[in-house]
């Protein structure tokens, strides 16, 4: 199925207007709900974008990709808008947006949503096709560019739909303190380890950190109400800042393709075969992406 052929170029608005993201979505919806029949209000329509992308709370990169979900919606919307002025949406956002695609799905539709919102992100990762977009003057200009440009929608959600591509990483020559540090930061308990090339070489585990600083006798007893010392930690604060991680690098529990399909890498997940899947896009091992339980709320659930 082609990207075009689910669009409707009279939800399609070229040089939107707006200097803040509740006046950009606001004169979109105008437009929208004379073409859509949403059963809500603007204001309506409005409180339930900006509260539910405040609540995802995830930064834009140059694209504005507001929805909202109702069991009132009778079929999946899809709305674009290319702005007159670029604007950034949100304080955390990463840049200022110029396109907004904006999605109304209804309790039945959420596959093909998914399905849309990847192909619109392997498209307008590419900064040439996102100049064609916002150098369109109508709608119907829009849906021919895409028609000929071949956008089709995979039969199948997979891995490189859902990963998370921003993610931190630590270099082989990191010290144990740069580790910590990004453990902290990023509010994670592993992080990749990849070279120059961006292949990946291993992970390290917070937890295993710590383990490799308690005393092996420790860990053997079973009854530890007695102990109190503050051992393991004083040690770390001691050689955070002399230890490097190659002593801490270990191997994946699970590295997937990035060809593998959603329903498969969820139930791994489910059966907690490993906490995260590392996704390498081919045999030279490069990391494209990481997958979480996490991951999959933000990205199928809440995405």
């Amino acid at each position: 199925m082609k990207l075009a052929s689910i669009l409707n170029p009279d939800l399609i608005i070229c040089g939107v207007e707006g200097s803040s993201r509740e006046e950009i979505y606001g004169n979109m919806l105008k437009h929208i709900l004379k073409h859509a029949d949403l059963e809500l209000t603007q204001q309506e329509l409005l409180d339930n974008l900006i509260e539910r992308e405040d609540s995802i709370g995830i930064p834009y990169e140059g694209i504005a990709l507001p929805h909202a979900r109702d069991s009132r919606f009778n079929d999946l919307y899809v709305a674009i808008g290319t702005l007159k002025e670029p604007v950034k949406m949100k304080s955390g956002d990463v840049k200022e947006s110029s396109i907004v695609i904006m999605s109304f799905i209804s309790h039945t539709t959420s596959d093909t949503y998914l399905k849309s919102l990847a192909a619109f992100a392997r498209y307008l990762a590419k900064p040439e096709n996102v100049k064609k977009i916002c150098e369109s003057s109508t709608g119907a200009e829009i849906v021919a560019l895409l028609e000929a440009d071949n956008v089709k929608l995979k039969n199948e959600i997979t891995a490189e739909d859902v990963m998370k591509t921003n993610f931190a990483y630590l270099h082989p020559d990191a010290s144990l303190s740069e580790a910590l540090d990004k453990f902290t930061h990023d509010e994670m308990d592993q992080l990749p380890v990849i070279d120059a090339d961006g292949k990946l070489l291993g992970i390290v585990d917070a937890t295993e950190i710590i383990r490799k600083h308690i005393p092996e006798y420790i860990l053997m007893m079973d009854n530890l109400k007695f102990l109190t010392s503050f051992e393991p930690f004083d040690k770390i604060f001691k050689e955070e800042n002399t230890l490097s991680i190659k002593d801490f690098i270990s191997k994946p529990k699970a590295i997937i393709p990035a060809t593998t399909p959603l329903i498969q890498l969820t139930v791994s997940l489910v059966k907690k075969e490993a906490p995260s899947l590392y996704v390498v896009t081919d045999e030279s091992g490069k990391l494209a992406g990481i997958i979480t339980i996490q991951q999959l709320i933000h990205k199928v659930l809440r995405g």
